[in-house]
């Protein structure tokens, strides 16, 4: 029942967006976020707790703009997704300003497979649906299922809805080498907290452990990655940017999944720097 009731007013939100379309949907976001800010502050702690951690040297003004701007952030990031299923693939290219787009070009001419390797910035939901589209065969995303079964389907129809495929990370790796050896493109998110006990990275100068599975797979198929990361701009719309990853000098190294996670979260941070509050903060990335 609770799911049921969760998933109506999920449905309502959706609906409505649908009714004031990109302009005012985006107004609304903005009005939700300060919402949640003000009097629903959820997650609030730990965003405070995060941003303390990685930046230090801001005062507590400074720090509590950056965390409204965050709930107004993710508050846009969530409602924006849901009108990508009545959006056509031309409205959504016009959301994204293109950079270094050949680069994914030139992953799919060279019929090798490839990983692109994104992050919780700005508007992931875009940048997945965009890439697809771009890309000459679409490209197939790794997700995890929502705790609500409604919403998930619910999510997993609007990330496929313009062509990208969708892999559930409780199909486990075999699958993600299964599309690469074939010639596919995988998106990953990989910016989020590992199990305690896995070999950790620096972030922040914090150490903190991750997944190693991108880049397990990546140094088994040898498969070229792309760093892309989809930056919100003033105007509203957003850069969804593609950067070549270099990972094949640590091939063979007996720390290679290490240096691999190291330098892909190096270039998380330098974005997170010059735009905090764009990062999911609300994410405890130094539980432990």
């Amino acid at each position: 029942m609770q799911n049921i009731l969760e998933y109506i007013v999920f449905l309502f939100f959706v609906k409505l967006t649908h009714l004031l379309g990109w302009k005012g949907t985006r107004k609304l976001a903005l009005l939700l976020g300060d919402v949640f800010y003000f009097f629903i502050p959820i997650r609030e702690k730990v965003v405070i707790k995060n941003l303390k951690t990685a930046f230090p040297e801001k005062s507590d003004d400074e720090i509590k703009k950056i965390v409204r701007k965050t709930y107004r952030g993710f508050a846009l990031t969530f409602l924006e997704s849901f009108l990508f299923t009545k959006m056509s693939k031309e409205e959504i290219l016009s959301k994204v300003n293109v950079v270094n787009g050949e680069f994914l070009t030139e992953m799919e001419n060279a019929g090798k497979g490839g990983i692109l390797l994104t992050a919780h910035i700005g508007n992931w939901e875009l940048g997945a649906i965009a890439t697809g589209i771009i890309a000459a065969k679409g490209i197939s995303v790794l997700t995890k299922s929502q705790r609500n079964p409604y919403v998930n389907k619910w999510f997993d129809k609007m990330r496929s809805s313009k062509g990208n495929k969708i892999i559930d990370v409780g199909a486990g790796t075999k699958r993600l080498i299964k599309v690469l050896l074939e010639g596919g493109v995988v998106g990953i998110v990989g910016d989020q907290r590992g199990p305690k006990e896995n070999e950790r990275v620096m972030v922040f100068n914090q150490p903190t452990p991750l997944y190693f599975g991108t880049a397990s797979i990546a140094l088994k198929t040898k498969a070229p990655v792309l760093l892309v990361l989809v930056g919100r701009r003033n105007d509203g719309n957003y850069d969804l940017v593609f950067k070549r990853f270099d990972y094949y000098d640590v091939i063979g190294k007996e720390n290679a999944g290490v240096i691999f996670n190291q330098r892909y979260m190096n270039e998380v941070e330098e974005f997170v720097k010059r735009f905090p509050e764009q990062w999911f903060w609300m994410h405890d990335i130094w539980k432990y």
